[in-house]
């Protein structure tokens, strides 16, 4: 029975090292599958789903002026995302702010906090907070994506000029 496990987990090393030499792949292919996009569906634009229809029909009744309309734009679009995602984006503003700061009133400061004001300080804390967050992962987003497109440029470049002056 010794023998049996010892052949057994000999192989299974084996067979281990053999798989992870023989399909490895090569600089040229690793380098090339980077450029290609991670799913075939990325491009294909989904239908919004029955949360987002919400989120959207909120912020449409927002009313913006065309310097924060623009700002906006701008930054989804900087962050990757579609121009006509703005309603969504100022609807989750909204809707987070309200959660943010409803969650905070209902589960601690109203069985927890002795002082009014203390609770109403932090109730407006909370709700400018979930406002601001979505603005800050928008725009996280976009600095991620400038900076991959920076590094990605120097690649693409040499690509295209190898397909050139071929």
């Amino acid at each position: 029975a010794v023998l049996i496990l010892a052949f057994i987990g000999m192989a299974s090393i084996l067979f281990f090292i053999v798989y992870a030499l023989a399909f490895r792949k090569t600089p040229l292919m690793e380098r090339l599958e980077s450029f290609a996009p991670e799913t075939k569906e990325s491009y294909i634009e989904k239908p919004p789903s029955a949360f987002q229809k919400f989120l959207g029909g909120i912020g449409e009744k927002m009313p913006l002026g065309p310097e924060h309309h623009g700002r906006y734009t701008r930054l989804l679009i900087a962050a990757g995302m579609r121009k006509n995602s703005l309603p969504i984006f100022i609807g989750s503003k909204i809707v987070l702010a309200v959660v943010l700061a409803g969650a905070y009133y209902l589960l601690y400061g109203l069985p927890f906090e002795k002082d009014s004001m203390t609770m109403a300080i932090l109730t407006l804390i909370f709700f400018i907070l979930g406002f601001l967050l979505p603005s800050y992962w928008v725009g996280r987003k976009a600095k991620r994506r400038q900076l991959q497109i920076f590094y990605d440029l120097p690649d693409f470049l040499d690509l295209m000029t190898v397909c050139v002056e071929a």
